[in-house]
């Protein structure tokens, strides 16, 4: 019910501030590395509609959240829908300026050209992550405690934990098993789809499955709110939704 009326209040406010009566903004958007195979994928169709540019400083969403919460400058916060929600609730975004995004899954990436394991059901992925050499993820990342989530459900907590490595880069499960430094790596889907350099292994099973949503908001200290409004609302667009498959995402159900 709320991703509905995010979406229509997006449509409604793109539809009244598609232009700026000619001034052209600047507009600096801190975001999720998660979201960044969508973000730059839309970004240049949205600078040539608007005339408007998106300065986009990627990050892990607690690293980035604890920054704009220590103050940090930004105009636009792509985070986790939860974040943006406690941003909110501090005053650091607009509260009317919230919408959803689209939603990642997690999976399972491997070095591109590598055997891939079939990973369709729970039997399957417990004995794959058990035969694997070594399993990555980023220490503060949201593959973190989907990672502990899913030892601990498939029962091999112990058995894992020396086959660990943890990775402290945005994407650094995805990193990490680009470099060689694990066999495989446990991400988002948008971060496995954006990487050529690993291949995914598959999604994790649905019984096992976590989504991650993704939620936008408006500083309120911002400079440019009519801008700002107007990619918020670019955001819930056909066209944009129309890309997100290509980048390891689905709308918010």
């Amino acid at each position: 019910m709320k991703s509905a009326k995010f979406a229509l209040v997006a449509i409604a406010t793109l539809a009244c501030n598609w232009s700026h009566a000619g001034h052209a903004a600047e507009i600096t958007v801190i975001s999720t590395v998660g979201a960044r195979g969508l973000l730059e994928e839309i970004r240049t169709s949205f600078e040539h509609r608007t005339t408007d540019r998106l300065r986009i400083e990627y990050g892990t969403a607690a690293v980035l959240k604890r920054q704009l919460e220590g103050g940090g400058s930004f105009d636009v916060a792509i985070l986790t829908q939860s974040m943006i929600n406690e941003l909110a609730q501090q005053g650091k975004v607009v509260e009317g300026s919230r919408a959803i995004v689209a939603r990642s899954g997690m999976g399972l990436a491997a070095r591109a050209g590598a055997a891939k394991p079939f990973i369709g059901t729970r039997a399957a992925l417990r004995g794959a992550l058990l035969a694997s050499s070594g399993i990555a993820y980023t220490k503060e990342g949201q593959s973190g405690a989907a990672a502990a989530r899913l030892f601990d459900s498939l029962g091999i907590t112990e058995e894992m934990r020396d086959r660990i490595y943890l990775d402290t880069r945005p994407a650094g499960g995805v990193l990490a098993v680009a470099e060689g430094k694990a066999a495989m790596g446990i991400a988002l889907l948008s971060e496995i789809a954006v990487d050529s350099k690993v291949d995914l292994v598959g999604p994790l099973p649905e019984d096992l499955q976590t989504y991650v949503v993704f939620g936008a908001g408006m500083a309120s200290s911002t400079k440019e709110q009519e801008a700002c409004r107007t990619f918020i609302a670019f955001l819930a667009t056909p066209e944009v939704r129309r890309r997100l498959h290509n980048v390891g995402m689905e709308a918010s159900q």
